[in-house]
C-alpha cells in the first residue's frame, strides 16, 4: 500500500515504513526499498538501515561458514572433562525482492522483585549448532571440527543489558574478561561445556 496525499513527497512509502520510521535501527526493516522511496528523510535513513543490515547479512554468512576452519590457537588446547565449542549464529533472511528480515532473539530484563521485565535484543544470537574446538584426550567419539547440536547457553542478563552467556570461554592467552559482541572478533563465539550438553552429532 502507498501513502499518496496530493503532491505528497510520502509517495512510494508505505504504511510499514512509516510504522516502522521511529523504531531502533537493529530491530526493524523497510517494507519498501531505499531507491524506490521520494521522501528523503526516509530515503536516507532507508538506506542507512538498508547499509547496517545488508553488512550484517554478510558477517554472520562468512562466519557460519568459515567455522569449521579452527583457530590455530584452539588446536593445542586439551579441556579437563569438558569441550571447547564455538556456537554458529542465526542468519538474516535477504527475500528475493531484495528485502532483509532481521533474526532478533530477545531475553528478559531482570527486576529488582523478582519479575521478569521487557524484552532486549540478544547481541549474540545464538544458535544451538556448534562445531567442536577441542576435546578431553579421552574422548575418542567426539573429533574437533565435527558440527554438533548442543544446549543453547542462555544470556546473561545485568539489568537492562545482556553481558555475556553461560559457559563462555576465553583464550588463555586473550586479556579480556568478557567475551566479545562483535562477530568480526577472532575471540566470538565460544563456549566450554560438559558433555551432557552435546546432544546430537550433525556431521563428522
Amino acid at each position: 500500500m502507498e501513502i499518496i496525499k496530493g503532491k505528497s513527497q510520502l509517495k512510494n512509502t508505505s504504511v510499514e515504513d512509516v510504522a516502522f520510521k521511529d523504531r531502533k535501527k537493529n530491530s526493524h526493516y523497510y517494507n519498501t526499498k531505499p531507491e524506490a522511496m521520494e521522501n528523503t528523510a526516509f530515503k536516507k535513513d532507508a538506506e542507512l538501515v538498508d547499509k547496517g543490515l545488508k553488512r550484517t547479512v554478510t558477517e554472520s554468512q562468512e562466519y557460519n561458514a568459515n567455522i569449521t576452519k579452527i583457530d590455530e590457537r584452539f588446536k593445542t588446547l586439551k579441556p579437563l572433562n569438558s569441550y571447547i565449542i564455538r556456537l554458529c549464529v542465526a542468519e538474516d533472511l535477504q527475500l528475493e525482492s531484495g528485502i532483509i528480515l532481521p533474526s532478533i532473539m530477545t531475553t528478559r530484563k531482570q527486576t529488582n522483585s523478582g519479575i521478569l521485565g521487557d524484552k532486549i535484543n540478544d547481541p549474540f544470537k545464538f544458535t544451538s549448532k556448534a562445531v567442536i574446538v577441542a576435546t578431553p584426550t579421552h574422548e575418542q567419539e567426539l573429533k574437533q571440527g565435527m558440527m554438533v547440536q548442543v544446549v543453547r547457553p542462555r544470556p546473561i542478563v545485568d539489568g537492562d543489558s545482556i553481558i555475556g552467556y553461560e559457559n563462555e570461554y576465553i583464550h588463555p592467552d586473550n586479556p579480556a574478561t568478557q567475551a566479545p559482541t562483535n562477530i568480526k572478533n577472532p575471540n566470538f563465539g565460544y563456549a566450554i561445556i560438559p558433555r551432557q550438553m552435546i546432544k546430537v552429532i550433525i556431521d563428522e
